[in-house]
C-alpha cells in the first residue's frame, strides 16, 4: 500500500518536477552502484585542485555546452539537477531515504511556486 501511496504522490507533481524527480533517481542510483555504466560514465565527480570546502558537499562537474538541444542531455541536466539539491538529500544512506526527501523537497518547491 505505501508503494501506491508514493506513485500517488509523485503523479501529483507537474510534469517539469517529475522529470527533475526521475533524472535525479537515476543519479543517485548511478552514483551508487555504478550501473547502468553508460549513464555513470557520464557522470563526473567533482574534485577542486585545491583543499575547498565544496570536495565534501557530493557535487558533480557540469560539462559546458553552447547549444539549447545539448542542454537538455544527460550530461548536462543530471548534474545540474544533482547540484541543486541540498546536501541531506545528496548524502542519503538508502535508496528509500533518498526517494522519501526528494519528493518532499520537490513537493515544497511545487507548492512554494504556485
Amino acid at each position: 500500500m505505501a508503494h501506491r501511496a508514493v506513485i500517488f504522490a509523485i503523479a501529483q507533481l507537474p510534469v517539469r518536477r517529475r522529470i527533475q524527480y526521475k533524472i535525479a533517481l537515476l543519479t543517485y542510483k548511478s552514483l551508487l552502484t555504478n550501473q547502468p555504466p553508460y549513464l555513470r560514465n557520464l557522470l563526473h565527480v567533482y574534485q577542486p585542485s585545491r583543499c575547498l570546502r565544496s570536495a565534501s558537499q557530493n557535487l558533480l562537474c557540469i560539462p559546458s555546452y553552447t547549444t539549447n538541444f545539448s542542454r537538455r542531455s544527460f550530461s548536462f541536466s543530471a548534474p545540474t539537477i544533482w547540484n541543486e539539491l541540498p546536501a541531506a538529500i545528496r548524502e542519503s544512506n538508502t535508496l528509500d531515504t533518498f526517494k522519501r526527501r526528494l519528493k518532499t523537497h520537490l513537493t515544497s518547491l511545487t507548492t512554494r511556486n504556485v
